[in-house]
């Protein structure tokens, strides 16, 4: 009888898993909120509470101030172009 060779597993820390699932969901969450008005990504961000970490709430705020200051200056965008479903 042959005996099988177990295969090779690469495991992750799970401290490198929730890190690369946080910056996955991060990555969501700026390509999402891109697509809402501005009220409407707040309440999303609101609800991501949970994980998001200080670093990044500083981050999305300066993304939205900078949004923001361009609204203003180009007349609005609109929801970013795609149809506001919040």
């Amino acid at each position: 009888m042959k005996h099988l060779s177990a295969p090779v597993l690469e495991m992750k820390e799970l401290g490198e898993m929730m890190e690369q699932w946080r910056r996955s969901k991060l990555a969501w969450l700026c390509k999402e909120l891109s697509a809402h008005k501005t009220l409407t990504s707040v309440r999303i961000l609101n609800a991501q509470n949970k994980w998001l970490t200080q670093e990044d709430t500083t981050l999305k705020r300066y993304v939205f101030l900078r949004r923001e200051e361009e609204e203003v200056e180009g007349g609005g965008r609109g929801g970013g172009g795609r149809a506001n479903m919040g």
